[in-house]
């Protein structure tokens, strides 16, 4: 063992150098994350307390009728504009697909971890996390874009007419 040490003390010591700076690498960013994790909920917790406080919100039903409004309020929101949404409803446990608001799969959240995530949080926190519809501006993609062929369904009897093909934007 003391040979392969004498023939490659710059490769060991090499190795040794590269594992302690990928090391001191990873402790370094798990020390900004937890430094910005912190701010971030520190900046939550300081949103401004006004006296309009909602009425009942540390009683539970009425909690959860906060909740269910500002759900229907955002599915109304989804309905006026075109989109293709997910909807995820922590308090009834159910994930949808939607396309202009109307639901096309429903399904039930089997297990959440960890469970009951926002059932302690105040109202503030919450309108401002969960109150609002978020939504993807721009996206990009690995793969180019299919052609989407447009057909319209003929009278019956008659030839069917020209398709349009979809034209494909460069970017």
């Amino acid at each position: 063992m003391k040979e392969f040490f004498n023939k490659n003390k710059k490769l060991v010591y090499g190795t040794i150098l590269i594992w302690t700076f990928l090391i001191l690498l990873f402790l370094v960013m798990s020390i900004v994350s937890l430094v910005k994790s912190d701010q971030k909920a520190i900046c939550l917790l300081k949103i401004e307390r006004t006296n309009d406080i909602l009425p009942g919100w540390n009683d539970e039903k009425t909690r959860n009728l906060y909740k269910e409004k500002w759900w229907l309020e955002q599915q109304l929101v989804l309905v006026k504009t075109d989109s293709f949404s997910l909807g995820i409803n922590l308090v009834d446990s159910t994930i949808q697909v939607q396309l202009k608001g109307t639901v096309l799969f429903q399904s039930r959240i089997l297990k959440q971890k960890p469970g009951q995530f926002y059932s302690q949080t105040d109202e503030k926190v919450y309108e401002l996390l969960l109150g609002n519809a978020s939504g993807i501006d721009s996206s990009n993609a690995n793969i180019p874009k299919k052609p989407i062929k447009k057909v319209i369904a003929p009278p019956t009897g008659s030839d069917a007419p020209e398709t349009k093909t979809d034209t494909l934007k460069e970017a």
